[in-house]
């Protein structure tokens, strides 16, 4: 299998850092097609199972998408929080807005060229 690493897009909007701030490193994703985004059609959603729900964190990388429709055909699938970045105290005296890395697997036969632009 080969290993995959993408910094997750959009994850200050809607209350997302709530969420994020009580995920761990570990913790499993469903990386989900959304068709019917108003704004991109070829979004992928980042999602996290917590406190009973899904939860939205972000998006796939937009450069990245097209890269890994070719190898889901529009389904869903998993992947794994590699770790949480930022949340530290900035020299402001403001708190710098967390982050996430995401890693997820393709075999080895199907993953080809694909590592260009998803290491962190």
């Amino acid at each position: 299998m080969s290993k995959f690493y993408f910094v997750v897009r959009g994850v200050t909007f809607e209350n997302r850092q709530a969420t994020i701030a009580k995920i761990n490193a570990g913790d499993k994703v469903r990386i989900m097609p959304e068709p019917s985004n108003p704004f991109d059609a070829q979004a992928h959603s980042v999602n996290v199972a917590f406190d009973g729900a899904v939860r939205h964190i972000g998006y796939v990388p937009k450069e990245l998408v097209a890269q890994v429709a070719e190898f889901f055909d529009g389904e869903e699938f998993d992947g794994v929080i590699d770790k949480i970045t930022g949340g530290f105290a900035k020299r402001d005296g403001t708190t710098a807005s967390l982050g996430v890395v995401v890693m997820f697997e393709i075999p080895d036969d199907l993953a080809g060229d694909l590592s260009a632009g998803w290491q962190v």
